[in-house]
């Protein structure tokens, strides 16, 4: 009897044994995984901080992009025919040449376009004609 004891025993504590060496096991990869998550975390924070700077400047860029452009409102639709870089030289010499030394031929323009909104329905107020132009300072000359 005394020698099923010891044996049971024996059983025993080479389980619990077993268990404490699975138990160690498991603790050094929770480690290694704890370990790596803060290096995530931080490297996260760090991308975080890259992308909110960056798109920081990306909206600087836009709008210094867009200091540019003259918004010319209430132009009817269809107005400028086929050639709208002409119709807008034309309109901004006639326009603002009055009284002002204004060269058609010294005006620059980069892009011409109506809004980028839907065209309106018949008697509907007009997209304005969004003019970009090659040089800033022209700007404050129109």
């Amino acid at each position: 009897m005394l020698k099923n004891v010891l044996e049971s025993q024996l059983k025993f504590l080479e389980r619990f044994v077993a268990v404490e060496n699975r138990t160690a096991e498991a603790e050094t990869h929770i480690s290694c995984r704890e370990d790596t998550m803060l290096k995530m975390k931080k490297y996260v924070h760090i991308l975080q901080t890259q992308l909110q700077k960056m798109n920081m400047k990306l909206q600087d860029q836009g709008n210094r992009n867009r200091r540019i452009n003259l918004s010319i409102v209430g132009v009817p639709e269809e107005a400028e025919g086929d050639n709208c870089s002409e119709f807008v030289k034309n309109f901004l010499c006639e326009l603002y040449g009055k009284g002002k030394v204004v060269n058609k031929s010294t005006l620059e323009i980069e892009k011409e376009h109506r809004a980028l909104v839907p065209k309106p329905r018949d008697g509907g107020k007009p997209r304005s004609v969004v003019v970009k132009l090659l040089r800033f300072p022209d700007k404050h000359k129109y």
